[in-house]
């Protein structure tokens, strides 16, 4: 995108900076690195769930579109074989009795 930013004006990397929401004041170069700034891609930490297992439990996510796991999880749940844990990310997440 900064080869592109480049061949833009100041008057139209600053009305392209107010339709980003951001500051408008300052060089093309300042500008084109504001906005280049919102187009960096964002690191996502996603946690294990591993730690969560041990030796009497087992850990198993089920996604909450996949309706026929989650009518057994939840025979399971009833039958005390398992317990809701957390929810992330569209997917349920179960402690399972081994």
């Amino acid at each position: 995108m900064e080869t592109n930013l480049n061949n833009l004006s100041l008057k139209e990397l600053k009305k392209l900076c107010k339709k980003y929401d951001i500051a408008i004041s300052g060089t093309k170069k300042e500008l084109i690195s504001r906005i280049n700034e919102l187009h960096k891609p964002i690191t996502v930490k996603v946690d294990s769930y591993k730690h969560l297992e041990d030796k009497k439990y087992k850990i198993k996510g089920v996604k909450i579109n996949d309706h026929k796991k989650l009518i057994a999880m939840g025979k399971k749940v009833q039958e005390n074989k398992a317990k809701f844990i957390f929810y992330s990310m569209g997917v349920q997440y179960f402690k399972i009795n081994k």
